[in-house]
């Protein structure tokens, strides 16, 4: 079970302020929270081991030429089929993966491509394969907010043919340039 953390003001405005510009110096961000850069770090590192906040970088996925797809699934025994599901996000085109409460799917991805031959391949090879999948939706998208996301570089690059399994494959030859899926 997860222990709740209390926020103190303090804390929020530090988290507001590196909302609005992740880079500020700790000198920075102290003097717009009215505390000393020492403890502006002590705080941060609080935040970080209390796995409350993370540093990392989002791209623009429209400056990289990305288009995205939301993928809904209805997944009967859906406790059962977890694990699979999640296994999904080892590919780096996946983005996101949520549990829906409510509506016809029951989960959601959201995924990054360059062409759609990755896309084709990723249902075909990946999402057909799980059993208990009664429907498959894909709805190209855009966003209006957010643009950055959290892609992984490995959706930039063309993935080298990585297993026996993609050498057999029949999409290979019509759609696939080869799947970057960790077996």
């Amino acid at each position: 079970m997860h222990r709740k953390l209390v926020l103190d003001d303090i804390d929020e405005a530090l988290i507001s302020e590196l909302q609005k510009d992740g880079r500020l110096s700790l000198v920075d961000l102290g003097r717009r929270v009215g505390l000393r850069h020492s403890s502006v770090r002590s705080r941060l590192i609080k935040l970080v081991k209390e796995n409350l906040i993370k540093v990392t970088a989002l791209l623009n996925y429209k400056k990289l030429d990305l288009k995205l797809a939301l993928v809904g699934l209805s997944v009967r025994n859906l406790e059962k089929n977890m694990s699979k599901l999640r296994n999904l996000c080892q590919c780096h085109h996946v983005v996101y993966l949520f549990q829906l409460v409510g509506g016809k799917y029951n989960v959601l991805l959201l995924f990054v491509y360059r062409n759609e031959s990755k896309l084709r391949a990723f249902i075909e090879k990946r999402i057909r394969t799980i059993p208990d999948i009664d429907d498959i939706e894909v709805t190209l998208v855009d966003t209006a907010v957010p643009i950055f996301l959290p892609i992984r570089l490995g959706a930039l690059k063309e993935a080298p043919i990585c297993s026996q399994e993609c050498t057999t494959c029949g999409l290979r030859e019509v759609i696939c340039t080869g799947c970057d899926v960790g077996r």
